[in-house]
């Protein structure tokens, strides 16, 4: 999971997690289909799947700027999400989701949150979801 220092900066992801469920592929075969490494790879609770979790910045947290961020996100869904989408298309992954963990500052009662639409857009032609962690 890439977090972006000890003080993340309210109202952006301090980590962002593409998360996999029902995997039916070995670790090694997806970590090949997908390019990436998958850092989480445990049992479902029930049954013979797989639930994985693989980290979409490539820059390893170095980007800090609101812009950058954005950007090495697109940049991470774009590299990883045809072979999602052909994953799912041959039911070898069930539900992807693209969970960005957001702070939520004690001294403030309410935060709102923008998700770039650009980003959404991007997120949403590979058929990942999307959600928010506080």
């Amino acid at each position: 999971m890439t977090a972006r220092g000890n003080d993340p900066q309210p109202h952006l992801p301090f980590a962002v997690i593409l998360r996999l469920s029902d995997v039916a592929l070995a670790k090694t075969e997806l970590e090949a289909t997908l390019g990436a490494t998958v850092y989480r790879y445990e049992r479902e609770r029930a049954g013979p799947l797989h639930q994985a979790h693989i980290d979409v910045l490539v820059d390893d947290g170095a980007a800090h700027a609101k812009a950058d961020l954005w950007a090495e996100i697109v940049a991470g869904v774009t590299r990883i999400g045809p072979a999602i989408g052909k994953l799912k298309q041959k039911h070898a992954v069930g539900r992807a989701s693209l969970d960005l963990a957001v702070s939520f500052p004690e001294a403030l009662a309410l935060v709102s949150y923008a998700l770039p639409s650009h980003v959404a857009k991007i997120v949403g032609q590979h058929g990942i979801d999307i959600e928010f962690s506080v």
